[in-house]
């Protein structure tokens, strides 16, 4: 297509340099086309900004790659061109030449929390796990919960399953958000390990933790739910098995029926009680093996004492590491695999959302799996 002012006489050359400028806006292709040859060989500093919008984001693969080679024509030729069409900068030029660490870890120890939230951001976007030793540097070492609240899930993208310990030692966080944040963390791993932490959470003394954790575990599926509690329930870990039977107690499963039977049997007198109501309740929804159960159950109080807890000094076994090591176990179909996280999933996932702030809200459980948990008390 030919220029617009091709072979007119009676428009002045700044008039058809506008016009030809405004055909790099036209709709129709072949006069965008036209304008960039022609704009290029005049040398018309004033196309330049145009030209590098189209080089980025024309609809036509061919007039960004024609766009682009006009740029470099153009500051070929001319100094102010080159200039104006603005090769990489000393600054684009050292974030091209250092790797990530360089350009975000020192930014984790910045004095402002809100650039060390966005230097976390920045690594979880990166996903790089050279970031890991730096981000696991601020662990321990970080005060504002708004910004611990997004390290957990940060450790959780770079770092996977092989930081659980580390990742779970955040449910005990003073601030709701850390925990809750925690879960969702937690829920990523989709590893055995994991799976009994949220079931911990179950515990936690704030609703939106709680809530957090009800709907990952919705997630993991009924079947898998009580395989996983099933595991628990024989742990040599008091804390363990107590966490597992407030989860059934919780679930209202008839299908876990025979556990929380053996649970009667629990060296802990807080795990038999839990395991008692679990099953009073069964029973009153006319289940007959838990009625049945409950029969065994005559001795066992109605209620946990508070100082029960003290109890717990000849309970504690002998520190062992990693108790709760990951273990790569099959879980049944319909529910989570366990390999590593999903990040390419929910994080931007990955970085999906990773957020800081507060929890989102809460929302249904799915499935039901362990619906009524409110009533339970922990």
């Amino acid at each position: 297509m030919e220029s617009r002012f091709t072979g007119s006489s009676s428009m002045s050359e700044p008039a058809q340099t506008d016009v030809l400028l405004i055909d790099l806006e036209s709709p129709d292709e072949p006069a965008r086309r036209a304008a960039i040859f022609a704009l290029a060989t005049a040398g018309e500093i004033r196309a330049i900004p145009q030209l590098k919008r189209m080089s980025a984001q024309d609809d036509s693969m061919e007039l960004r790659y024609l766009a682009r080679k006009a740029l470099h024509m153009m500051g070929a030729r001319d100094p102010v061109a080159r200039s104006l069409v603005a090769p990489p900068s000393a600054h684009d030029s050292r974030k091209l030449a250092v790797g990530p660490l360089e350009l975000i870890g020192p930014r984790l120890a910045d004095p402002d929390p809100a650039k060390r939230a966005s230097a976390l951001r920045a690594a979880a976007r990166k996903g790089d796990p050279v970031l890991l030793p730096a981000v696991l540097d601020r662990v321990g070492k970080e005060d504002s919960p708004e910004v611990r609240s997004l390290l957990v899930q940060v450790v959780a993208i770079l770092g996977g399953k092989a930081q659980l310990p580390v990742i779970g030692q955040h449910l005990s966080d003073p601030d709701v958000r850390v925990r809750a944040n925690t879960v969702e963390a937690l829920e990523e791993l989709d590893d055995v390990g994991a799976w009994a932490l949220i079931i911990r959470a179950l515990q936690d003394p704030d609703h939106r933790v709680k809530v957090n954790a009800v709907r990952a575990l919705g997630k993991l599926g009924k079947l898998n739910l009580i395989r996983c509690c099933r595991a628990m329930v024989v742990s040599k870990d008091y804390w363990l098995r107590d966490a597992a039977v407030h989860c059934l107690a919780s679930a209202r499963l008839p299908e876990a029926v025979s556990l929380l039977e053996k649970a009667l049997g629990d060296s802990y007198e807080a795990v038999r009680v839990k395991a008692r109501r679990g099953l009073k309740v069964l029973a009153e929804m006319n289940v007959p093996e838990a009625v049945d159960a409950l029969q065994k159950a005559e001795n066992i109080k109605e209620k946990e004492d508070p100082e029960d807890f003290l109890k717990l000094e000849k309970l504690v076994p002998e520190p062992r590491p990693d108790a709760l090591k990951s273990r790569d176990v099959p879980v049944a179909p319909g529910g989570h695999d366990s390999r590593g996280g999903r990040h390419g999933g929910r994080f931007g996932r990955r970085a999906r959302g990773v957020r800081a702030g507060p929890v989102r809200p809460a929302r249904s459980v799915p499935g039901g799996a362990v619906q009524g948990h409110h009533r339970a008390q922990g």
